[in-house]
């Protein structure tokens, strides 16, 4: 999570953007073509997450969450669809957000 942390940091001072695909392990230092990788992934070119909820395991980010509500939305951009979440309240906090709308329905 620190190493993750750092070189997010640094990509964002140095080229204003930073993210990190961890289902490919790629770094993206370009908002155009991090957008272009998630369409690739929504387009089922490459694979989609197999789970939602973020799962550490001694510190270490073993795979983030993902919102399955935002997934699902295609009226939402492929970044903001595949947006994922490192820490597991920032993820509780954000589909409990979703889960709320649906219980005033």
């Amino acid at each position: 999570r620190h190493i993750y942390g750092c070189i997010k940091k640094k990509l964002q001072a140095t080229y204003f953007f930073g993210e990190f695909c961890f289902m490919c392990n790629s770094w993206f230092s370009d908002s155009s073509q991090w957008m272009s990788h998630c369409r690739s992934h929504l387009d089922g070119k490459l694979q989609l997450p197999t789970q939602c909820n973020p799962f550490s395991y001694d510190k270490c980010i073993a795979s983030p969450g993902y919102c399955p509500f935002c997934l699902g939305d295609e009226r939402k951009d492929a970044a903001s669809r595949m947006r994922h979440f490192v820490e597991a309240r920032d993820w509780h906090a954000h589909v409990s957000a979703h889960i709320k709308v649906l219980h005033r329905q």
